[in-house]
Order: structure tokens, then sequence, then C-alpha cells
């Protein structure tokens, strides 16, 4: 896929990732390390933007989802 800006990431399971995958990885990085970049500078080079109205609203969704499954088990584990 192509675009003419974004910060893509690559993780990889070291538990499930097929070596072959790993190889790919290898392949990859060697071929285009020109346009890879690390953390470090993307954090001091880079000012984050500002979240749409339905970005906003999932990350919202999503963290009271998250907070409200931990708060239930945590009464759960409390109440055993």
């Amino acid at each position: 896929m192509r675009k003419e800006s974004a910060l893509w990431t690559i993780c990889l399971d070291p538990n499930t990732a097929p070596e072959s995958t790993e190889r790919a990885l290898d392949d990859l990085l060697e071929e285009c390390r020109d346009q890879f970049t690390t953390f470090d500078r993307v954090s001091t080079e880079y000012e984050p933007e500002q979240l749409g109205w339905a970005e906003w609203v999932t990350e919202k969704v999503t963290s009271n989802r998250i907070r409200l499954s931990a708060l239930r088990r945590n009464y759960w584990r409390l109440e055993a």
C-alpha cells in the first residue's frame, strides 16, 4: 500500500512468528533501510496530530471499555 506520508510500525511476536516471516522482515529492512527510522527520532522530530472527532470518540469508548473491564475483574477478585 502506498501513501504519500505515513508512519507505519512493524510488530512481530518471536514466539509465534515463523522463521520465514523473520527472514522476510530482515530482507525488507535491508532493501528499504533508508526509509526506516527509530522511535527516538520520531518522538523528538514530529508533533502528534490532533485526533478527528471519530478517532476521538473511538479512543474514549475504547478507553472506557478497558477501564470498566479492569473494574469488573478487580471487583470479582475482591468478592472471591
